[in-house]
């Protein structure tokens, strides 16, 4: 799953919101009925549920091909050894960097990947990611996601374009540098996820 890093730049990965997204669905409840014999639909149940996006995991293989980059793990994933096992069951293949995650210190996102560059001499890179609050640092090579539709193609050419050129391919986001949504408005959708992913 590994591979030469020399030279090679590097895709910060988070998993949940990017290649894992929440999906919303509705349980129909069996009809109730009232002591006069009509019967009532009841209000449905809603769960949330967390599946690996095909289309995802397809965007991801196409920045890799494109730029030879290497996967580091920044998502909460990371705290697992065997996560690059899991993440292979759902066709996540790498390659990844010999130096394949993120420390495990507790002070935020950005510091960690910017601990991460500081070992490894700055190497080129880009940040994948569906939450932009936490990266301020590193907002100039950050493709965020909607965590509801998790990484698209769109977002794949940004990536290739910021790692081939040094530079977004886009101009949505103005005059800036940072990856945001359409017109510069961020493309994460409300202030909170509606459910939390699986423990890990």
């Amino acid at each position: 799953m590994g591979g030469g890093n020399e030279g090679h730049p590097i895709v910060f990965l988070d998993i949940d919101g990017v290649l894992n997204v929440s999906r919303r669905i509705a349980t129909l409840r069996t009809a109730r009925v009232r002591r006069d014999g009509s019967t009532y639909n009841r209000s449905p149940e809603w769960h949330t549920i967390w599946q690996f996006q095909p289309a995802a995991i397809a965007a991801l293989a196409e920045i890799i091909a494109a730029t030879g980059a290497r996967l580091v793990l920044s998502s909460t994933w990371r705290r697992r050894e065997d996560a690059r096992e899991r993440l292979l069951t759902h066709g996540v293949v790498g390659p990844w960097h010999e130096d394949w995650r993120t420390d495990a210190e507790r002070d935020g996102r950005g510091r960690q990947i910017e601990r991460w560059l500081r070992r490894h001499g700055k190497p080129d890179y880009v940040v994948i990611d569906d939450r932009a609050a936490a990266l301020a640092d590193h907002a100039e090579r950050l493709v965020e996601t909607a965590f509801r539709v998790g990484l698209t193609a769109e977002d794949a050419k940004q990536a290739i374009d910021l790692l081939v050129s040094g530079r977004a391919g886009s101009t949505r986001g103005g005059g800036g540098g940072g990856l945001v949504g359409p017109s510069g408005a961020s493309k994460r959708r409300g202030t909170l996820h509606a459910a939390l992913p699986p423990q890990l």
